[in-house]
């Protein structure tokens, strides 16, 4: 705790350790991460390459992991899920659960578009995240400096949307944990919209790759 820094197994030992001190039951564990094969408990060979923390609140066994530095509680490493947690104090191994649903990764888009007679799409689009999504955009943008953020949102939408216009940008403090991250921007599409003979074709812009089911 002095020194500031520590590997996996220096963090969930001490991380127990301060869970103990304000009387919560806690342990490290070793784990085989989900992206280094499954782990067969009845084999004598661990083959562990980490150390989370096991803590039991009463009737719940929860796992965290001390070495994450931008998971929002309750989530933690998605590398952890579905993983043996091998308890060498209790004598115990589990089986770390897969939170259930959005919980695990998610984003939840929410996008409002008006379309002028000329053609020019104007987009509000609020984007909220869960889990390791939310984790690796906090991650990236947390490197991102602040005077360098709004120019990198205007190249991701030129990427996405040649000729776009940022009108207004704003996101969640990456480095605040106890608030969920968030992305909110506005941008113009000028002639948005195709002419096909009388009808006018419009794709949604960005959301035709990650929601297929989406059509023209």
């Amino acid at each position: 705790l002095d020194q500031g820094y520590g590997d996996c197994t220096d963090k969930s030992v001490l991380f127990a350790t301060l869970l103990a001190a304000v009387g919560i039951e806690a342990e490290p564990v070793v784990v085989r991460t989900n992206d280094e094969g499954v782990f067969v408990p009845r084999l004598p060979f661990l083959a562990c390459n980490h150390c989370i923390t096991e803590v039991r609140l009463g009737e719940r066994t929860l796992y965290l992991d001390a070495t994450s530095q931008d998971y929002r509680y309750p989530a933690f490493r998605d590398d952890d899920h579905g993983a043996y947690a091998i308890n060498f104090i209790t004598g115990r191994h589990r089986l770390i659960p897969v939170p259930p649903g959005l919980e695990a990764s998610g984003k939840e888009a929410r996008d409002e578009m008006t379309l002028a007679a000329d053609g020019t799409l104007t987009v509000h689009s609020h984007n909220t995240y869960t889990g390791a999504y939310e984790a690796n955009l906090r991650a990236n943008w947390k490197r991102v400096p602040a005077e360098a953020r709004r120019p990198m949102m205007q190249q991701y939408l030129n990427g996405m949307a040649p000729g776009a216009e940022l009108t207004d940008f704003e996101l969640g403090a990456p480095q605040d944990l106890s608030r969920p991250f968030y992305l909110d921007y506005h941008y113009r599409l000028p002639d948005y919209a195709v002419a096909a003979g009388p009808y006018r074709i419009l794709q949604f812009p960005e959301r035709e790759l990650e929601f297929p089911e989406l059509s023209l």
